[in-house]
């Protein structure tokens, strides 16, 4: 297929899915959407920190182009499943920018495309009304252009990333290491991005400015964490194997070998997200010490590493919505659209579907007392595909001689 047939299909995909855009929502989340877009309707966009919201800035601005749509409180009451809308665009955009990411010179570019048929995809937006897939696009598009060494207009994406989900923050350390040997180079470029940065959140802020409300915008990003201190809000993850069900239900301040639960997970989440940084340190640091681009052995590399470390921090913290492992769907595919071998990708779209699907219960299955949908048995699945991927990830790339080659020139 070539690019012009491809969007064309895509194009006409994505007006059927709106035709048949499903009425089924997440009703609490899907309530704070209404009650935010009428704050923006009614107050504006500046002011709608003065109101309940907890959420970032970014996706306000979504709720005050719809309510500006919409025209009356009536409306926005009426047609508020309509903001699927926007995180379903995102969807589309993400699956885009893998496809003109991946399409140079290789004949099965438009694979990525495929992406926009899974279910396990689509659900979090399509059939929840949840927002993740923006912020997950902004993360990749950031990606995209380190990799292609834009470093300023990376860090512009990723401010609006983090703008729109704070824990876009778990994929900096991943970040900082593409741009590493650009900065090694030429470390002027430092502040070039860091000014980008400043900029990009400056320009978000502006409402909020005018205002006198950016301190509220701060609470707000402060106060996110611990919002819920339960051990999970829905995860299906590694507390599901290691505690009873009364103690999920309770809060993460609990003992666990002398440390809170919020503790262990944390410590957790820190050793798992070295080892699957580890390789790509050493990766960064032979692209520096070589003057290499960022070739397919580094990029399937990278996204392996990505996918992992949005993994690790949805199996092992406290506190973990079931959709918080959302970015790693399009970064395994990514993966194994290099290695040319999609099981890491199938599994994990099972597994997270099973997640979605016994949170939100949008498809009113007859089987959710069955063992598909028990949390041990998903988070028995996450753990497969850990185990998987981290066996992967020392076994393809070469360690032992990068290590020995930084090493003998350290020495010299």
């Amino acid at each position: 297929m070539n690019t012009k047939k491809a969007i064309t299909v895509s194009i006409l995909y994505f007006i059927s899915l709106l035709v048949f855009l499903p009425t089924k929502y997440h009703g609490f989340d899907v309530q704070c959407w209404l009650g935010w877009t009428i704050d923006n309707y009614q107050k504006g966009l500046g002011h709608v920190y003065e109101g309940s919201t907890n959420y970032p800035p970014f996706i306000h601005y979504c709720f005050f182009l719809f309510s500006k749509f919409q025209g009356s409180v009536e409306n926005i009451e009426r047609n508020i499943v309509y903001i699927k809308v926007f995180p379903l665009f995102f969807d589309f955009l993400g699956a885009f920018a893998l496809f003109f990411f991946l399409r140079r010179g290789k004949p099965d570019y438009d694979i990525p495309l495929f992406l926009l048929v899974n279910a396990a995809y689509l659900y979090n937006s399509y059939l929840w009304g949840q927002f993740d897939s923006i912020y997950t696009a902004f993360v990749l598009f950031s990606f995209l252009l380190a990799l292609r060494e834009k470093g300023t207009w990376s860090m512009i994406f990723y401010i609006l990333a983090l703008n729109m989900k704070i824990q876009a923050i778990i994929f900096l350390p991943l970040l900082s290491l593409v741009l590493l040997p650009q900065c090694l180079r030429k470390p002027l470029r430092i502040t070039q991005y860091l000014l980008a940065a400043v900029a990009m959140q400056v320009v978000i802020l502006i409402p909020w400015i005018i205002t006198g409300s950016v301190g509220k915008v701060w609470q707000v990003a402060v106060g996110s964490v611990d919002f819920y201190p339960k051990v999970s809000m829905g995860a299906l993850n590694i507390w599901e194997l290691i505690i009873s069900r009364t103690q999920l239900e309770g809060e993460d301040t609990q003992l666990l070998w002398g440390m809170t639960y919020k503790q262990f997970g944390l410590l957790n989440f820190c050793i798992a997200s070295f080892f699957a940084l580890f390789p790509l340190l050493l990766a960064s640091l032979k692209v520096w010490r070589k003057q290499m681009t960022f070739n397919e052995d580094y990029q399937r590399l990278f996204f392996l590493s990505a996918a992992l470390i949005a993994l690790v921090f949805y199996y092992f913290n406290t506190q973990m919505h079931e959709r918080y492992c959302h970015p790693a769907m399009i970064l395994f595919f990514a993966y194994c659209w290099y290695i040319r071998n999609y099981w890491l990708y199938i599994l994990f779209s099972i597994a997270y579907f099973l997640s979605l699907e016994k949170a939100g219960k949008l498809l009113y299955l007859p089987n959710y007392n069955t063992m598909i949908f028990k949390g041990w048995f998903v988070s028995i699945i996450f753990a497969i595909i850990l185990l998987i991927s981290y066996y992967q990830l020392y076994r393809k790339f070469q360690l032992k001689n990068e290590w020995a080659a930084i090493r003998k020139k350290a020495a010299i």
